[in-house]
């Protein structure tokens, strides 16, 4: 097996960095979700705790209703962890296919077709979904903008990360900025390197 070179292995890292920040999305909506389920179960323990009458038919309402968001949360979490699974193996693909020199692009293309079928298949089709209010919408709107804006002016960014990446491929200008009139002397006595 010969060694990956340092370009190669930087082009794969930049490939990978999507499919990192989904699968860490992804962890924290499976976060959101295990503790929406937990707050789903103290309700329902708080509501079969409290004295009730038998005949109340609000509390077995209500009981049902925690049944039911407790059904679809187990779902969402069901479907988050088989996601992020699919994202891992995505991200091992990616960084196993150029060491190996083997095309893995087939089975990248089935994982996303599987987790497509996966959402196409065991989703509900009865199922009524919920309207979003503006509130709710406004953030997502105003981060989208933002990206949005990034990109359109991303010459300023990109400038400025240009000139950080220069000044670590020569970094006798930082030195001599934070030591001083001090780092010529200590530059000097150390010889050229």
């Amino acid at each position: 097996m010969t060694e990956p070179a340092v370009p190669g292995i930087a082009h794969v890292i930049q490939t990978a960095v999507a499919p990192v920040f989904l699968l860490s999305g992804v962890g924290v909506t499976i976060g959101v979700l295990a503790n929406r389920l937990a707050r789903i179960v103290d309700r329902a323990r708080a509501l079969e705790a409290r004295p009730h009458d038998p005949a109340d038919s609000r509390t077995h309402a209500d009981l049902r209703a925690l049944g039911s968001r407790a059904k679809m949360v187990n779902r969402a979490l069901t479907l988050c962890t088989i996601c992020a699974i699919l994202i891992a193996l995505v991200i091992v693909a990616l960084f196993v296919s150029p060491m190996l020199d083997v095309d893995l692009s087939g089975l990248i293309a089935l994982i996303a077709i599987t987790r497509a079928g996966i959402r196409a298949f065991w989703a509900s089709p009865d199922r009524t979904v919920p309207r979003v209010r503006l509130i709710e919408m406004a953030p997502v709107v105003v981060l989208l903008l933002l990206c949005a804006v990034q990109t359109i002016q991303a010459g300023p960014v990109m400038r400025f990360m240009a000139a950080t990446a220069q000044s670590l491929h020569n970094p006798h200008d930082y030195i001599r900025g934070v030591l001083g009139p001090a780092a010529k002397r200590s530059n000097a006595s150390m010889g050229p390197t």
